[in-house]
């Protein structure tokens, strides 16, 4: 994995000691190209209530403007990690987690918002040692912040059960979730993550989290996850963000830009990959 361990491409001197006590959460932001909402997203986690914590910035190839944007600020308990290569947001969450020392895992897309109870809530989840995934509702944001739909994720039956696909029943089996937990608010206990070797790297840059949070369901069952039901956070739908080219993705290969190229191929690796449990429900 050619992401940098030293020299020029991590800043030493945000990181914490390697003697300092392990932080108890670790929020791992994975940045590719663009830095438009970076800064209300970063100002979002250290405006949290529960303040131990350390960032780990994996940037996975972005333009050297990115880097420069890291280094013309002073952030505390962040480490910035740079990919000489594209190697996808899988692989790269995967490395965050590798380098991290969090008891727990908190993801973050570098677009999305958490409010200031986020971690405080969340933590509280884990009091119950039988919880792996604690993940919260979150809102829908557009790129200028106003609010576009509230409390998006579900965890009631799946509407059309007789008609949904093996998949969207095993998934909810698993999970207990009717709509797919999304990364960015979800928190997950180190041990669980690391029981399932973490996200699968076939995936570059959509599904990953739909296999991730079943296979940790398959592996502990529902009982496993649990669901805040109050919006601790914000998503931001926006045109740069994968899944806001995926129901457009109709036109032949040779249209498809190279990001909806890549989607494609992700979803292609995900259909074959689940290929017994797409079939729809007979009868």
């Amino acid at each position: 994995m050619e992401i940098a361990s030293s020299g020029k491409d991590v800043l030493p001197y945000r990181t914490a000691s390697p003697e300092s006590p392990p932080p108890e959460i670790s929020v791992i932001i994975c940045v590719h190209n663009h830095i438009r909402f970076l800064e209300k997203t970063l100002a979002g986690v250290y405006n949290q209530s529960l303040q131990n914590f350390e960032i780990i910035i994996v940037d996975d190839a972005s333009p050297k403007r990115v880097q420069r944007w890291f280094a013309r600020r002073k952030f505390d308990r962040l480490r910035y990690l740079r990919s000489p290569r594209n190697i996808g947001l899988a692989m790269a969450r995967n490395h965050g987690f590798n380098v991290s020392r969090g008891r727990l895992i908190a993801l973050l897309d570098s677009d999305d918002v958490w409010y200031s109870d986020y971690l405080e809530k969340m933590r509280s989840c884990f009091q119950d040692s039988r919880i792996m995934v604690a993940a919260s509702n979150f809102n829908l944001i557009n790129a200028h912040d106003d609010v576009l739909r509230k409390n998006c994720l579900h965890r009631r039956k799946w509407r059309g059960w007789e008609r949904s696909s093996v998949f969207q029943r095993e998934y909810h089996s698993a999970t207990g979730f009717r709509t797919p937990i999304f990364p960015s608010f979800a928190v997950i206990r180190r041990p669980a993550y690391k029981a399932v070797n973490g996200f699968d790297e076939r995936f570059k840059r959509i599904l990953d989290d739909w296999d991730f949070f079943y296979r940790i369901g398959l592996r502990h069952g529902s009982e496993a996850f649990h669901c805040l039901d109050k919006s601790l956070g914000a998503r931001r739908y926006h045109k740069k963000q994968s899944t806001f080219f995926i129901p457009k993705m109709t036109a032949s290969m040779p249209r498809l830009t190279n990001p909806r190229r890549i989607a494609l191929c992700d979803a292609a690796a995900w259909m074959h990959k689940y290929r017994h449990l797409l079939r729809p429900r007979r009868g």
